[in-house]
């Protein structure tokens, strides 16, 4: 799916279901996903800001060509509902 910013952070999604965000440079979280349709579950595995002890966190996601955004369905993680919802997420060019 590629990398994204919003605002200080950046978020990478990799081919093998791996992602991770990073602040300034330094990666915070690092976890899984998996997409269904037009939802994506986050699971945190390890990092500084990871929610290592909550549920998957499920959301609606929606890819303009522009910008990618996401919308709660449930998650108990105030800082990765937070994080992602925040902003929208623009694509990063390599």
């Amino acid at each position: 799916m590629g990398t994204y910013v919003g605002g200080n952070f950046t978020l990478t999604f990799n081919s093998d279901g791996g992602h991770s965000v990073s602040v300034n440079e330094k990666v915070v979280v690092k976890g899984t996903y998996t997409i269904t349709k037009d939802q994506i579950a986050f699971t945190d595995k390890e990092g500084e800001y990871a929610c290592t002890g909550t549920e998957v966190g499920r959301y609606k996601w929606k890819y303009d060509g522009k910008a990618l955004t996401f919308n709660k369905l449930e998650d108990d993680c105030e800082g990765r509902i937070n994080g992602l919802t925040g902003q929208p997420w623009e694509k990063k060019e390599k």
